[in-house]
């Protein structure tokens, strides 16, 4: 048998393939009959948040990031997604048993991949 590679590239996420079709749409000058906003890709939806400065000095950091990445302007709540399937996908990627069992853990997990605090197991309620 021959050892055959594959020569095409891993699959990207979806939700990544989005942000690229939105970078190479706002990239592409539009044309006589398509003037006016173009159509969004993906639904949006208004909510309203309260977050420290810290939170948004970091969103507004990785806002940055991603407008030099893909040449358009980035809405905090795009980063906000973008950082959660991050996330997700990172949670995803470690084939857990259980679900961590306090956001230490949990923070350790997306960090490292591994648990490094100690956190004291939580008694059941027929346990009391």
């Amino acid at each position: 048998m021959t050892d055959k590679t594959n020569s095409t590239p891993p699959r990207r996420a979806a939700w990544l393939e989005l942000y690229t079709v939105q970078k190479s749409r706002a990239t592409q000058s539009a044309r006589v009959a398509d003037r006016g906003r173009p159509p969004r890709i993906m639904s949006l939806k208004s909510i309203h948040t309260t977050i420290t400065e810290s939170d948004e000095a970091l969103l507004s950091k990785w806002r940055e990031m991603v407008f030099k990445l893909t040449g358009r302007k980035i809405t905090l709540g795009e980063v906000a997604g973008l950082l959660a399937r991050i996330c997700d996908d990172r949670l995803g990627a470690l084939n857990l048993q259980d679900e961590p069992s306090s956001i230490e853990v949990l923070v350790d997990l997306l960090v490292s991949g591994q648990i490094q605090v100690s956190v004291p197991k939580r008694k059941s309620r027929k346990q009391e």
